[in-house]
C-alpha cells in the first residue's frame, strides 16, 4: 500500500446476542511492519506505511465489543461473516446469547461494569484492555472454550499493560512494594493450586478407571468407598484454599481503594483516581480478571499450556515450536523456573527435529533455528535465575 493511504476501513457486524449493527474500526493488511520484538513476541517498535498513525497500537481494534450489549469477540474473518455460518446460527448462538444476556443483565455484574466505561476515543489503552478482558470473560464461559484463544488474548492484554505501565494502583512507596509482593505470592501460590487440582483430576479419573473395579472383588468392604470419599475431601480441601487466596486478594484490593492515591503515580481513569483501582473494583465483581502485568502473563502461561498438552489447535510445525518456546518464556518471566526448564528442554527437541528433518522448506528451517536460537539465551537466562534461586534456598 501507499504510504499515504488510510490503513483503516469500517466493517459492519451484526451483534450475535442483542441483533445490533456495530462498526468496527478495522485494519488493512500490510499497514504497518513491526521491525523489533520482545522476547515474548510483544512488539517494540512498529513502522506504520501511513506515519500519522504511528502512535496507534493494533491491538485497539483487535477486539469488536457491541456497544449496545458489550458482547465481544475477536474481529477476525470468521466472526465477521457469522451470519452465513447455519452451524453456529443453529447450535452455538442460543447458548452464546442466553449465557450473555444474563450476565448482561447483572446490574452490579463485571459485564455492565466494564462495558459501561469502555471510552476509545479518551482512554484507547485502557479500553482496549477492558475489550480482551470482556473477551476473555465470553471465552471462558461459552460452550466451546479454546485454551489457546485464551493464552492469546492473556499475553495480548499483558503486552498492553506494559506498553503502558499500567499498575497495580496509584500508589508509591513501601505500601506500592508490599502490595506488589504479597499480590505476586498469592498468584504464585494460586497457580500452583490449580496445576494441582488438574492433576488430582487425573488422579480421580484413574481411580474410577483403574482401581474402583478392583476394590469391589475385595471382601473388604469399608475400602469399596474409600478412594471417593478421599477425593471428595481433598476437593473440599482445594475449593476452601482458593476461597482463601480470592479473600486474601480482597484483602489487598480494600487496603489499595482504602489508601489515599498518590496523584503523580498515575492518571485517573473516569471517576476514579487511576486505572489500576478501577481494575480492582472490576476484580472483586470477577475474581478471574487480570489487574497486573504478572497475573496476565501467568494466566497466558496456564492457558498455552493447556492448549499444548492436549493437543487443541496448536498445529505441527513451526507453531507447536513457537508454542512451547512461549511457555517457557512466560514461566520464566513469571518465575516459575523449573516449568521455564522443562518447556525449553522440549523446545530444543521438537525445534531439533524439524529444523533438521530434511523435509521443510527453507523458510520453516531458518524460522525454526531462529527460535532455536531465541530460546537458547533464554533458557540460559533461566538456569543462572534457578542458580540464584538455589544459592538463596542454601
Amino acid at each position: 500500500m501507499t504510504s499515504n493511504q488510510e490503513p483503516f476501513f469500517v466493517s459492519k457486524v451484526e451483534c450475535p446476542v442483542c441483533g445490533f449493527v456495530n462498526e468496527y474500526t478495522d485494519i488493512r493488511p500490510m499497514s504497518y511492519l513491526d521491525t523489533t520484538t520482545d522476547t515474548d513476541f510483544h512488539p517494540l517498535t512498529r513502522v506504520w506505511h501511513n506515519a500519522a498513525y504511528q502512535t496507534y497500537d493494533p491491538l485497539w481494534a483487535f477486539m469488536a465489543t457491541c456497544v449496545k450489549c458489550f458482547y465481544t469477540h475477536e474481529l477476525t474473518a470468521e466472526y465477521k461473516g457469522w451470519t452465513r455460518d447455519a452451524t453456529f446460527r443453529s447450535y452455538r448462538q442460543p447458548f452464546i446469547r442466553n449465557k450473555h444476556l444474563a450476565a448482561a443483565a447483572r446490574s452490579n455484574g463485571v459485564v455492565q461494569f466494564l462495558g459501561s466505561h469502555i471510552d476509545a476515543g479518551s482512554y484507547p489503552n485502557e479500553s482496549a484492555v477492558i475489550k480482551f478482558v470482556l473477551g476473555i470473560y465470553e471465552e471462558l464461559t461459552t460452550d466451546l472454550t479454546s485454551s489457546l484463544n485464551l493464552g492469546r488474548y492473556f499475553l495480548r492484554t499483558a503486552w498492553l499493560f506494559r506498553s503502558q505501565g499500567t499498575a497495580v494502583g496509584a500508589h508509591s512507596g513501601a505500601t506500592a512494594t508490599s502490595l506488589k509482593r504479597l499480590r505476586t505470592m498469592i498468584s504464585d501460590a494460586d497457580q500452583a493450586l490449580r496445576a494441582y487440582d488438574r492433576k488430582v483430576s487425573e488422579l480421580k479419573t484413574a481411580l474410577e478407571k483403574d482401581v474402583a473395579s478392583m476394590l469391589k472383588d475385595t471382601t473388604e468392604a469399608h475400602l469399596h468407598d474409600r478412594p471417593a470419599e478421599v477425593m471428595g475431601d481433598i476437593a473440599a480441601s482445594i475449593a476452601a484454599l482458593l476461597r482463601s487466596h480470592s479473600e486474601l486478594t480482597d484483602v489487598c484490593d480494600r487496603v489499595e481503594l482504602a489508601a489515599p492515591a498518590d496523584a503523580s503515580s498515575g492518571s485517573a481513569f473516569h471517576a476514579f483516581a487511576s486505572f489500576g483501582q478501577f481494575l480492582l473494583k472490576a476484580k472483586q465483581l470477577w475474581p478471574e480478571l487480570p489487574a497486573t502485568e504478572h497475573e496476565a502473563l501467568a494466566r497466558a502461561r496456564e492457558h498455552y499450556i493447556k492448549a499444548y498438552e492436549t493437543g487443541s489447535d496448536i498445529k505441527e510445525g513451526v507453531p507447536q515450536v513457537q508454542a512451547v518456546y512461549l511457555i517457557g518464556e512466560l514461566a520464566r518471566r513469571t518465575g516459575d523456573f523449573k516449568t521455564a526448564e522443562r518447556y525449553f528442554n522440549t523446545m530444543m527437541q521438537v525445534g531439533g527435529r524439524l529444523a533438521n528433518s530434511g523435509t521443510q522448506n527453507a523458510a520453516t528451517v531458518n524460522r525454526t533455528r531462529k527460535l532455536l536460537e531465541l530460546g537458547r539465551d533464554q533458557a540460559r537466562l533461566n538456569q543462572d535465575a534457578l542458580a540464584a534461586v538455589d544459592r538463596e534456598g542454601r
